[in-house]
Parts: structure tokens; sequence; C-alpha cells
């Protein structure tokens, strides 16, 4: 009996041990990126047009990242933004919304003052895309935020 009872207490401290060694810190913004033009928002022009701007992740420990779509000025029509593979040159071929991403996609379709669940992804570079439906008829200012969630209580983002 006193055996079983401090086997189960051992097995609850060496839980809530290795626990708090893993997640010391709770989860946190550690890092954003607002992607636009230097006056924080891009012009996209109308009938589904689209602008892109490269972002490197940081590396953090258990990172999860999200995109957060920031409409500026869109009077008429939707903007949506998206995360996808550095490489990716034109997002999509046609109609949209109506077609299938060309690239690889981690987050998006972002509509316009929406915020995307996290997800982990790698450290890394990585493409936003501000996608213009092809049904506007002006353009519109949009730009998007990515943020970078972790568990690291000494995060750096200049450290290598």
């Amino acid at each position: 009996m006193i055996v079983r009872r401090l086997s189960l207490v051992l097995a609850v401290v060496c839980s809530a041990m290795v626990w708090s060694a893993c997640h010391s810190c709770p989860l946190r913004l550690l890092w954003t990126q607002l992607v636009g033009s230097r006056s924080g928002a891009a012009t996209v022009d109308c009938c589904g047009a689209s602008v892109h701007h490269d972002v490197t992740i940081p590396s953090a420990e258990s990172s999860e990242v999200d995109l957060d779509n920031k409409p500026f000025q869109i009077e008429t029509g939707h903007v949506d933004a998206w995360l996808v593979e550095a490489g990716c040159d034109r997002l999509f071929d046609g109609t949209y919304p109506g077609t299938s991403p060309l690239c690889r996609t981690f987050i998006g379709p972002v509509q316009a003052g929406q915020l995307s669940e996290r997800v982990p992804i790698p450290s890394g570079r990585y493409r936003v895309f501000i996608q213009a439906y092809s049904s506007n008829v002006a353009a519109a200012r949009d730009a998007a935020e990515v943020g970078l969630y972790g568990y690291n209580c000494k995060f750096n983002p200049a450290a290598p």
C-alpha cells in the first residue's frame, strides 16, 4: 500500500518536472513583421491582382505562426492574405477565388480583418501574398502581419 502511494506521488512529481522543463514560460508572441509597403500597406490593383513580399521567420522553440490580414482601405471588393513557400511567383492562374493555389500554402486564405489560427511552421524564408478578388473593380490598400509565438523566455530574433 505504501509502495503504491509512493509510486503514485513519484509519478506525479516526475510528470510535473518534465512539463516544467519543457515549457517554463507561457506561450507568447515573440516576433512580428508587417508586410506591405514602407507606409504600412500595399496597393493591390483590381481584378484579381496580387502583391507579395518575402519574410524570414526566425527560429524559436516549439513555435507557431499566424497571419493577420490588416485592411487599410478596401472600399469595394475583397482581399485575402496567404503565407506560401518562398519560391512562389504566382499564386493563382485564373479567377480568384475559384481556382486552386499553384504553390504550397501554409496559411490562407485569411480574409480582410481576420486573424488565422496559429500553425507550427519551421523557421525559414516564406512569401506573403495579398490577393485581390477577380470581382474587385478598384484597387485596395492592405497589409498582412506575420506573428511568431513560442515558449522561449530568452528569444532573440537576431541570434543565429
